[in-house]
């Protein structure tokens, strides 16, 4: 009985692990059409997708590597009607990706700026922020600051969008 409940612990732990897609590949993206797609985290570990243009919208379920494919909606990961295959450098972050929607010609985006996370004190209290930054240099014009959920909050996930960013 002592043998087996190591094992059975390990069982359990590992089941309440959760996943996080990796961060350099979230952010807004430009397609060669003019439109832009956002995306960003979901839950159980895959991405979420929308284009600003169309409203059109789906989940991201890891493929292999920096390839995600997508079903119908949120729920079907087949049968696979999108492919994204992210292009990512030596830092992991994703500068382009090439998006293949079944029976279609596969179309290029480029990343569409740029993010920075800080972390600063004030008092006891830490902070956290994500600085999103356009693709030119400074100096820069203006800077919004916008509030958005904690990372201890549940809706932290759907705040997380690039939309201002990508608008310029």
């Amino acid at each position: 009985m002592h043998l087996r409940l190591p094992f059975i612990v390990c069982i359990v732990l590992a089941g309440c692990s959760t996943l996080e897609p990796p961060r350099g590949l979230l952010g807004a993206y430009r397609l060669e059409s003019g439109e832009t797609v956002s995306v960003s985290r979901s839950a159980e570990g895959t991405l979420r997708y929308r284009i600003y243009e169309t409203g059109d919208s789906g989940r991201l379920y890891p493929e292999s590597g920096n390839t995600c494919i997508s079903g119908d909606g949120f729920s079907n990961r087949e049968p696979v009607q999108l492919t994204v295959q992210f292009q990512t450098g030596e830092d992991e972050t994703a500068q382009a990706l090439q998006w293949k929607v079944t029976g279609s010609k596969p179309v290029s985006a480029v990343r569409v700026g740029r993010e920075r996370l800080l972390q600063f004190a004030s008092d006891s209290v830490i902070f956290h922020a994500r600085l999103q930054l356009p693709g030119s240099l400074p100096p820069y014009p203006a800077v919004a600051a916008v509030p958005v959920a904690s990372s201890l909050s549940t809706s932290i996930n759907w705040h997380e969008t690039p939309l201002p960013r990508s608008r310029g």
